[in-house]
């Protein structure tokens, strides 16, 4: 009996372990790893930086879930850097992230001081295929514009994997899994566009591409450097 029990034992922990494996995270799952993100218009201005520091890492019951905080700096010297913190998690099988590349150059100007960010976690299936439809997703940001609370809310659509491209980029060389979505996103009015993200697994989004609903390029950012990986 008491050799049956070890034996199941070992089987459960072993099929834990297997589970968390399982997942694909398209994020670098360890605490402490730093990575850098530089936005630019369209016509190749570097408009902002963000630094994203993976400020607490956990597993429990085959799950993996990684904090970070995120510090974003402009060019504009007497705006205060703005601070926001986001999930990626493997859960059940699958990754998700309660972030996305949507969030303009023009809107980043807006914000000042914390920023807290609510929303669903946007999944990326394990073997995702060309043409594959993703589940869509609601987010919102709540901020403080010199000393006023605004919300801004984001629709997430029609995500698609778009297939696997090579980026470069100043940290390195990659092989990614593009996935592009609409955004329509209500402030006053609501305004449409369309977002690429280049993701890489055990790195994370290491490009992303926005445009207007007419199809112009309106921005973009590249991942600059990597950090404790």
């Amino acid at each position: 009996m008491k050799k049956y029990i070890l034996t199941a034992t070992t089987i459960i922990f072993t099929i834990v372990a297997t589970f968390g494996q399982d997942c694909k995270s398209y994020f670098p799952m360890k605490e402490g790893v730093k990575f850098e993100t530089t936005a630019y218009n369209a016509k190749g201005k570097e408009s902002s930086k963000a630094l994203h520091t993976i400020i607490n890492y956990e597993e429990s019951d085959g799950n993996m879930t990684a904090d970070v905080r995120t510090k974003v700096t402009t060019d504009d010297k007497k705006q205060e850097p703005i601070i926001f913190e986001y999930q990626a998690v493997c859960e059940d099988g699958q990754f998700k992230m309660n972030r996305f590349g949507g969030v303009s150059s023009e809107q980043l100007g807006m914000m000042d001081g914390n920023v807290d960010v609510d929303g669903d976690y946007l999944m990326i299936p394990d073997n995702p295929e060309e043409g594959q439809m993703l589940p869509d997703g609601k987010m919102t940001m709540t901020i403080n514009a010199s000393g006023m609370e605004m919300k801004i809310k984001y629709d997430i659509t029609n995500r698609k994997v778009d297939g696997f491209e090579t980026v470069e980029t100043s940290a390195g060389s990659f092989d990614a899994l593009k996935i592009s979505y609409t955004v329509t996103t209500k402030i006053v009015m609501k305004v449409e566009s369309q977002v690429a993200e280049w993701f890489v697994e055990g790195v994370g989004v290491v490009k992303s591409e926005q445009y207007n609903k007419k199809g112009k390029l309106q921005g973009y950012s590249l991942l600059t450097s990597l950090e404790g990986i």
